[in-house]
């Protein structure tokens, strides 16, 4: 075999995933060249993604790595060097990153599995194909080769739009499994009667009631005049409703307030304050 050869059989063995699981154990940095021939680093000005002299690849080169729950669709090279790049952040960060750059989404379920196998705590992949889509990229060089350079293409939008939407179908999955106790709606219902509270008014606040007419007034006067037990039950009412509107307030205990029980009286009778110590000391009885 030709040194031209065994350089083509070379690079067509090569596996990208593989290199970039190794330089990402080995803490590794790999190369991204512009299409001018010019390293930057730049993921998004990046034409093509070195190992040094190990190979080199497109940006978007598929790799073995397959979406869970698929048989076709293989995260691409740029999509694993930016979710590595992003690893830190939450999946919704991560999110917004990625759909802002254009690049296809590692979905939520492949996060872990995926980070375990880049840095060698998984020595395999469950969803690894045993050829590379990579592999048959570069392998097809006529109509078969277009063909699946389409395919590939078409595999890669459908991947795009399915990474979009990725967190919309998280969060379809927790609503299916959902179970609504309490709505804004049912929350405001209540099977409770608050009627009485009409009648608590007119006891405690007869004077908001409507007033009776000056005939019907001396009318009543009159019946209570003539019954003496109807006048007393109506004093002792009116007297009640003296007593609600009484105040109460509440002094503090602690004889080293400033005010307490000893000059509380003469504060708000007199409209003098005198210390409450002083008073106590001078050994009168407790108010």
């Amino acid at each position: 075999m030709s040194a031209a050869a065994a350089s083509a059989a070379a690079a067509a063995a090569a596996d990208p995933l593989e290199l970039l699981r190794q330089y990402t154990i080995q803490s590794k940095a790999v190369e991204l060249v512009d299409k001018d021939g010019a390293v930057t680093s730049d993921l998004l000005q990046a034409a093509t993604v070195r190992f040094g002299g190990e190979g080199a690849f497109p940006r978007d080169t598929p790799t073995r790595y397959l979406r869970s729950n698929s048989e076709s669709d293989h995260y691409t090279l740029s999509a694993l060097l930016h979710f590595l790049g992003h690893r830190d952040q939450s999946f919704y960060e991560y999110m917004k990153t990625t759909n802002a750059c254009g690049l296809q989404t590692v979905s939520f379920s492949d996060r872990v599995s995926l980070l375990d196998y880049l840095t060698g705590k998984l020595a395999k992949i469950p969803s690894a194909s045993s050829t590379g889509a990579g592999e048959k990229h570069a392998a097809g060089d006529g109509a078969d080769g277009r063909r699946t350079r389409m395919r590939t293409a078409d595999a890669l939008a459908a991947d795009d739009a399915l990474g979009a939407d990725a967190a919309g179908d998280i969060t379809r999955g927790i609503l299916r499994r959902e179970r609504t106790l309490v709505t804004t709606t049912t929350a405001l219902s209540s099977n409770k009667s608050f009627a009485h509270v009409a009648g608590l008014i007119k006891e405690l606040f007869p004077s908001k009631g409507a007033a009776a007419p000056s005939s019907a007034a001396a009318a009543g006067a009159g019946a209570a005049a003539k019954e003496p037990g109807a006048a007393a039950a109506a004093a002792a009412r009116k007297s009640s409703h003296r007593k609600r509107r009484d105040p109460t307030i509440v002094v503090p205990a602690a004889t080293t307030a400033m005010l307490n029980m000893y000059n509380i009286k003469s504060l708000l009778q007199d409209h003098a304050f005198v210390d409450g110590r002083a008073e106590m000391e001078k050994g009168g009885p407790k108010p």
